[in-house]
């Protein structure tokens, strides 16, 4: 039994959010008196597998075929869902990123699993995994309790602390990738995003704004003879992204 924390990569690179991935699985854990295992799949994985035993796993398991450099759901379900059945563990633990999500549902199925998404909160009760999630829109929070013998877990972004760096070290072991015959997806390319431009996922500090940036005709922009046709956009355009690339934040916006 352990807890495994998938650790989502990018061009050969773990994700930032990954860390409060890890960070979560390490305090479950804790909780169910068992150890941590990192699942790392891709380009750099065994480096990658080397990285997340300083930031706290006891165990990585990773997989350099070629067919996962990039996420694809199939290949990397098909892996995820045989390490499970091979492994038995109690909990597995990712970020509900797009890929997350995907990939804990996908693998909860293929095991016949519970998965709760947007987790807040985790815990242990009499032996069992327990996660807390927002619902009707945040207003209310649900607590759940899975009754399967592992259960997925895609956690809301922020929502935990990051492991941190402690001078440890993993037990390696590496595995081939599962083949997968009815693969149903195929990269045609990859569209990088700009450069210096921080991620709104990983941003620390967030400048947001909403319809409130919208037509003030007493700070018209540059170039703009008519101040009514002053829209959000160019509110945020020349208000909100200037102040957040000082500040070096990422640039948010209400609902409305």
């Amino acid at each position: 039994m352990s807890v495994f924390a998938w650790i989502e990569t990018t061009h050969g690179s773990a994700t930032p959010s990954s860390w409060e991935a890890l960070g979560a699985a390490k305090t479950l854990a804790g909780q169910l008196g068992t150890d941590v295992t990192a699942v790392v799949f891709g380009t750099n994985a065994h480096a990658i597998a080397t990285e997340a035993g300083e930031y706290g796993a006891t165990n990585a398991i990773v997989c350099e075929d070629a067919s996962l450099a990039i996420f694809q759901l199939e290949p990397y379900a098909a892996l995820l869902s045989k390490l499970v059945g091979d492994n038995n563990p109690q909990a597995v633990i990712a970020v509900a990123s797009i890929n997350g999500r995907e990939l804990m549902a996908a693998s909860a199925a293929d095991t016949n699993s519970a998965m709760i998404n947007e987790v807040l909160e985790t815990g242990v009760d009499g032996g069992t995994v327990v996660a807390t999630k927002p619902a009707y829109a945040g207003k209310v929070r649900s607590k759940i309790q899975a009754t399967t013998a592992t259960v997925f877990l895609a956690l809301r972004g922020r929502a935990f602390p990051a492991a941190e760096k402690g001078g440890g070290s993993a037990n390696i072991t590496a595995v081939d990738a599962v083949p997968v015959a009815d693969n149903l997806t195929v990269t045609i390319e990859a569209v990088e995003a700009e450069a210096n431009v921080v991620n709104l996922t990983d941003a620390a500090v967030v400048i947001s704004g909403g319809r409130g940036m919208a037509n003030n005709p007493a700070s018209p922009p540059g170039g703009v003879d008519d101040a009514s046709i002053w829209k959000a956009q160019d509110g945020f355009a020349n208000v909100i992204q200037p102040l957040a690339d000082v500040l070096g934040a990422a640039v948010g916006a209400s609902r409305a």
